[in-house]
């Protein structure tokens, strides 16, 4: 996110390996590279650096537009925001409501 658009960063990545490096199969690369779940993205240190690096790039002189002249970004308010954990993820919470409760005998 930056201002108030959302970046598709594949895309972003997309563009940049296409523009900047002239890859011609740059979209199946940036697939490789940048994964489309938050637990596989935060998983992965080198993905935030290309990400980022992508992001930074479009912002300077990447336009609005990908290869295939999808849209790069979306206006926030147009964005549905999800559960950013799949369902798969387990999430583990305790409450104390009572003293009691949280008290491990």
């Amino acid at each position: 996110m930056s201002g108030d658009r959302v970046y598709d960063l594949n895309l972003c990545c997309t563009q940049q390996l296409t523009v900047q490096k002239q890859i011609s199969d740059a979209h199946r690369l940036a697939d490789s590279e940048v994964p489309h779940t938050l637990g596989d993205f935060l998983a992965g240190g080198e993905t935030l650096v290309m990400a980022r690096q992508a992001l930074e790039w479009v912002l300077k002189e990447g336009g609005d537009k990908g290869p295939a002249g999808e849209p790069l970004s979306y206006r926030i308010q147009d964005v549905k925001l999800m559960a950013p954990i799949t369902p798969t993820t387990k999430v583990i919470c305790m409450g104390r409501v009572f003293e009691s409760h949280a008290v491990i005998a």
